[in-house]
């Protein structure tokens, strides 16, 4: 969770810095971190249903493809990224993880925009090797 309340103190001291609204940018930021972590346990889930032989192909095919699905992930992740995170004022991050002088100063902007993706590549390249 720390992880996560420093990811938005970075990108809405970043955003604000851009003159872009910190608000909102940093609120889907951080939930595009949290859909790439449920998408990554979602392809290793799947994976575990398709070699364990839990359930058909089709079946699976078929639940991914519903809606009800992608509803009940987006919208609790949404929820949990504005109640979380959103609701609590900047001054509270601020005061959590501006003393962190070594770490906001090795860990670059462009390190944590490109993260999500970085993350996924190499689930991905873990999935395809096994």
């Amino acid at each position: 969770m720390r992880f996560l309340e420093y990811l938005y103190y970075r990108m809405y001291k970043a955003y604000a810095k851009k003159n872009d609204n910190p608000f909102w940018s940093t609120f889907f930021y951080v939930a595009v971190v949290q859909f790439t972590f449920m998408f990554i346990i979602l392809i290793y889930l799947d994976k575990i249903l398709q070699v364990g032989n839990v359930v058909s192909e089709a079946q699976l095919y078929n639940f991914k493809r519903s809606k009800v699905l992608w509803i009940s992930l987006n919208i609790p992740i949404f929820l949990f990224t504005y109640f979380r995170f959103s609701k609590r004022n900047y001054t509270y991050y601020e005061d959590q993880y501006s003393k962190c002088y070594s770490l906001n100063k090795s860990v670059k902007i462009w390190m944590l925009v490109f993260f999500p993706f970085f993350l996924l590549l190499l689930s991905l390249l873990f999935v395809v090797l096994l």
